[in-house]
């Protein structure tokens, strides 16, 4: 919850509120410590403040006592475990107010401020580090345990606002300064990136947005509440009331901390592992594998085959591209780049010379190829631009002093014996580094690219029958993300973005189809259906243990 500023006070109140933190400091001084005389003092001011104010009837030591007993109730003050420790007879017995007047009127602040234990706001600071309310956030649709987390994680989390400070550092960094935590660029860390507040690159030739991120600092995530009222998906938050309020007997009205720590650390493992029918028959766990596979390592849960040879990839047309550029680069040398840092007309006439014939007219128009024979830059060939842009984020062509060349890896990269390695990495690079959004200047939409894994992960269970992006969007798009992608109102946004970042790019790859069937009345193109083709199943697989789940195809 938000506090109050102490300052607005009616001034009615101000002698009462001054009473009771009068009364509640002196006893936690006496019998508790000062972190409970901070937060008592804290809860008056917040009760004095709201309209109408309890506060303002009834004896000022009662509010005092009852006060202590609303803090030390979500701070588990009456478990002997915990020091200080105070029982409500004691608390009555050192008050003056009888046990049953505090139990009164803490019942009526726990209502008022919705206080349950294990309440991050009204939690002493040296027990955060055991509260797991206090740590437990969303992240790509999974409740994660902020205190086990990635440091970049925990970082960025901590610069929102959604944790108190860095578990392994201590409490001292809430007093830093957010801004300490933004990365070296700037940018914020992706898991918790928002589509409203993208990451922009402007491109060294003045393009925007950009091709490229940075190595170190992929597209963002999906994991980003838009405000902390939805840190935890809705289901797990109503396990985690029910246990709270003890239903069903879940806990004994006697639990400690280290009880509901217990208790809470089940509902977290029983949620994540189970398979949920909107995440495709896949658990939140599950899904977090395909998400943090990195397509490339033995262990990752997303696997790609690069042991496939030339005759097996011969669909690939992005392949095939990135072939010719590393042949031509290889035969002419340093090539000297434009002054916009872009390949020279002599290279782009030579690669338009050489490529793979494109097909439909829609293709031709695509890549530029429709303007006959008059001379072009790179930009005006789509097709090589992007190309050329994909093979320097893979590391495979560099731009040095003003000329291109092959960097040691793109010359090894270029004979035939490597190419499925070649394969892997482009296809690797294309969707986790290279961004997306460069590719129709719509919407920057990062938690699209983010979740591509369960995109690629669910386009596998059902890409065997033809259907268009509009059909495939809810069933390939995580749930959460696609309620926050861009709408128009004169277009299919979702569908286009599915289409042109995903479903084109796999037709590039030869693992995917297209065919375009007559218009429908009362719309502008004509009809576009997709499937897989039988190289995406030689190329990708998923070391994943999921439980498929009926009702999920598109």
């Amino acid at each position: 919850m938000t506090f109050q500023d102490p300052d607005r006070i009616p001034a009615r109140l101000r002698p009462r509120v001054a009473e009771i933190d009068a009364l509640t400091s002196s006893f936690a001084d006496e019998h508790l410590n000062d972190e409970y005389a901070v937060l008592c003092r804290r809860m008056a001011s917040t009760l004095a403040q709201q309209r109408p104010s309890l506060l303002a009837r009834d004896a000022a030591v009662t509010w005092a006592a009852a006060i202590v007993h609303a803090v030390g109730w979500v701070n588990f003050l009456s478990d002997p475990a915990e020091k200080p420790h105070m029982t409500m007879t004691q608390l009555a017995a050192a008050t003056n107010v009888t046990a049953s007047a505090i139990a009164a009127h803490s019942r009526k602040i726990r209502k008022r401020l919705y206080l349950s234990q294990f309440d991050p706001d009204w939690t002493l600071p040296s027990l955060m580090p055991d509260n797991p309310l206090a740590w437990l956030i969303e992240v790509d649709g999974v409740p994660v345990d902020m205190r086990f987390a990635p440091l970049e994680l925990q970082e960025e989390a901590l610069r929102r606002g959604f944790i108190p400070y860095i578990p392994s550092v201590g409490d001292t960094l809430p007093k830093l300064d957010p801004r300490d935590y933004l990365s070296d660029d700037g940018l914020e860390p992706d898991a918790f990136r928002t589509v409203e507040d993208p990451p922009d690159h402007p491109s060294d030739d003045g393009l925007e947005p950009d091709a490229f991120w940075a190595e170190e600092d992929p597209p963002g995530g999906a994991g980003d509440p838009s405000d902390e009222g939805d840190l935890i998906p809705d289901e797990f938050r109503a396990m985690i009331e029910q246990l709270l309020a003890g239903a069903a007997g879940a806990l004994p009205p006697s639990a400690t901390m280290v009880d509901l720590n217990s208790a809470l650390a089940g509902i977290v493992e029983e949620y994540n592992t189970r398979p949920q029918a909107e995440l495709g028959g896949l658990s939140p766990d599950n899904l977090q594998e395909l998400l943090d596979a990195d397509w490339l390592s033995p262990e990752s849960a997303i696997q790609i085959d690069d042991s496939l040879k030339l005759n097996d990839l011969a669909s690939s047309r992005t392949l095939d591209d990135a072939r010719l550029v590393l042949d031509l680069l290889a035969e002419q040398g340093r090539v000297k780049a434009t002054p916009r840092k872009n390949l020279p007309r002599t290279f782009v006439a030579a690669f338009r010379e050489r490529m793979r014939p494109r097909g439909s007219a829609m293709e031709e128009r695509d890549h530029g190829l429709e303007r006959g024979p008059r001379t072009l830059n790179e930009e005006d060939l789509w097709s090589l631009h992007m190309t050329r842009r994909l093979l320097e984020l893979a590391g495979l062509v560099k731009l040095r002093k003003g000329v291109f060349s092959r960097t040691r890896r793109g010359e090894r990269l270029t004979h035939a014996e490597a190419t499925g390695e070649l394969f892997v990495l482009l296809l690797s690079t294309l969707f986790r580094h290279m961004n997306l959004a460069y590719l129709d200047r719509a919407a920057p939409a990062p938690d699209f690219q983010h979740t591509i894994g369960f995109t690629l992960y669910q386009f596998d269970r059902v890409g065997d029958d033809w259907k268009s992006a509009g059909e495939l969007v809810d069933t390939l798009v995580l749930p959460m993300v696609r309620d926050e992608l861009p709408t128009s109102n004169y277009f299919d946004e979702p569908a286009f973005i599915l289409e042109m970042r995903f479903l084109r790019q796999l037709e590039g790859l030869g693992m995917a189809e297209a065919r375009k069937l007559a218009r429908e009345p009362g719309s502008a193109l004509p009809r576009t259906e997709w499937r897989k083709t039988e190289l995406f199943g030689r190329v990708v697989t998923f070391e994943i243990d999921a439980t498929d789940s009926p009702g999920t195809d598109a």
